[in-house]
């Protein structure tokens, strides 16, 4: 049910396109686990700082606190103002694996350790600086004619890891079966 009421809310939010852009209403943006152990340890530090008034405790707290905002704009920056088109593929036998293609396209400025997949567990990672690339995702279709690429998957956690940035995206990409 909850599977359900996700799908739908995040095909209203993100429909399928043939060329789409990342912008601040298809991002996500939250803390990874070891940014949520991090702002753990801000706040231990804050605690002993007020407990034993020394400043230079403070001032790791804030300088820690500086970095954390700056990896949040970072992170968001990283995916934001990408631009994702569709490419066909080429064209396969049924029970062979084929793969779907789509392009990478960022005008603006380069990429950095931008993860892709159809799963969370399954991302390939691209760590060079993306202007314009075509990657592709394997697919193995069980039907003849012509394949849909289902949503998949972007993320990045550039540059600490801290905070992780993703979205899902549906292309008009498909290949011939």
């Amino acid at each position: 049910l909850f599977r359900a009421s996700w799908n739908n809310w995040l095909a209203r939010r993100i429909p399928r396109e043939a060329t789409l852009t990342l912008n601040q209403r298809r991002l996500f943006i939250f803390p990874s686990s070891a940014g949520l152990a991090f702002l753990a340890l801000q706040l231990l530090l804050l605690l002993v700082a007020i407990n034993y008034q020394n400043n230079l405790i403070y001032g790791l707290v804030f300088l820690f606190g500086t970095m954390l905002v700056v990896t949040i704009h970072l992170t968001f920056m990283n995916l934001h103002g990408l631009t994702l088109r569709a490419v066909e593929g080429e064209p396969i036998f049924l029970g062979e694996r084929g793969s779907v293609r789509f392009e990478f396209v960022s005008t603006q400025r380069s990429r950095w350790s931008i993860g892709y997949g159809w799963k969370k567990a399954e991302l390939r990672t691209e760590l060079a600086g993306l202007d314009r690339r075509i990657l592709e995702l394997p697919v193995s279709p069980d039907k003849r004619g012509r394949y849909n690429a289902p949503r998949f998957y972007l993320e990045t956690r550039y540059p600490f890891g801290l905070v992780r940035s993703w979205s899902w995206a549906e292309l008009t990409s498909s290949i011939l079966v």
